[in-house]
């Protein structure tokens, strides 16, 4: 509700970080590898600490904004959100539960990869 209709994507962005973190706990300890490990281990193979950084970057921000070192970010809060709830939903599916409205999320996400496919086939190649 908070990100399809509200569209408050700093709040999503906090609390889908910390539901990511608590149920990532849960995902190691019972062996298997988290949302972020996976995503870090197949796209940055190089610099796994540079990558988890980027990650987590917006969220960082967010959480510790009353200290952060920078008074501005630049981010896509929107994009943050989605990848924050992708990963905190993938880690609840690897613990075989139900996610709330998943399927929704899942339709929109799926409109959104379409309407953006379709925007830079029709602005030709760059």
């Amino acid at each position: 509700m908070l990100f399809l209709e509200h569209r408050a994507f700093p709040a999503v962005i906090t609390l889908a970080a910390a539901a990511e973190e608590v149920l990532g706990k849960e995902v190691n300890r019972r062996g298997r590898q988290v949302a972020l490990d996976r995503r870090v281990n197949r796209y940055a193979a190089v610099d796994r600490k540079a990558a988890i950084a980027e990650a987590n970057r917006v969220r960082n921000a967010l959480k510790h904004f009353s200290d952060y070192e920078q008074p501005e970010i630049t981010a896509d809060l929107e994009e943050t959100a989605r990848w924050m709830l992708e990963r905190a939903c993938e880690n609840a599916y690897t613990l075989e539960l139900d996610v709330p409205r998943s399927a929704a999320f899942g339709e929109w996400y799926h409109q959104t990869l379409v309407e953006r496919h379709a925007a830079q086939q029709a602005a030709g190649p760059t």
